[in-house]
C-alpha cells in the first residue's frame, strides 16, 4: 500500500458506477465544507474518518480504516413534503449500502462492513444522512 487515502477514490468509483440515483459522488476532506454549500443533490460525499489499531504483528500493523458517505438530499421542513425527502433517500441509502457492503476496494483491503454512524442532521433546505464503513488494511514497515 502506498497511499492510505487510495481507498477514496475506489469507494467514489463503485457509488458513481452502480448507484444511478445519485447525482454527484465525490470526496471531501471535513463534514464542515459539505454544510456550507451542499450543490447538487441528490449527491454521495466520502470522507477518510480515521482508523483504529486492531493487532500489531511484529513492526506489522492491522487497522480498521473508517469512511463515511454522506448522503445529501434537499430537505423541506413543510410536513406535506417530508415523505417526499425520505421517499427519496430512503432506497438511496439501501442502495449505497448494498453496492459497498462486503465489497473489496483492492487486494490490499478487507471487504467493508456498515459501524455506527452519526445521526441524520439537517440545515438550510438540505438533508444530511451518514453511513460509515470500515475496511481492514495492513501496514508494513518500509523493506
Amino acid at each position: 500500500m502506498n497511499d492510505l487515502f487510495a481507498a477514496q477514490r475506489l469507494i467514489i468509483n463503485q457509488l458513481t458506477a452502480q448507484v444511478p440515483g445519485v447525482r454527484q459522488v465525490q470526496g471531501i476532506r471535513e463534514l464542515a465544507a459539505l454544510h456550507e454549500r451542499p450543490g447538487t443533490t441528490p449527491a454521495a460525499y466520502v470522507m477518510y474518518d480515521g482508523q483504529e489499531l486492531r493487532m500489531g504483528a511484529g513492526q506489522a500493523q492491522v487497522v480498521d480504516q473508517k469512511w463515511l458517505v454522506v448522503l445529501v438530499t434537499r430537505h423541506v421542513r413543510d410536513n406535506t413534503h417530508h415523505n417526499n425527502e425520505r421517499q427519496e433517500a430512503g432506497p438511496l441509502l439501501v442502495h449505497v449500502c448494498r453496492t459497498l457492503l462486503g465489497w473489496q476496494p483492492g487486494p490490499d483491503y478487507g471487504a467493508l462492513s456498515l459501524i455506527p454512524a452519526p445521526n441524520p442532521s439537517f440545515r438550510d433546505g438540505f438533508g444530511f444522512y451518514s453511513l460509515r464503513f470500515s475496511t481492514r488494511i495492513t501496514l508494513q514497515p518500509a523493506p
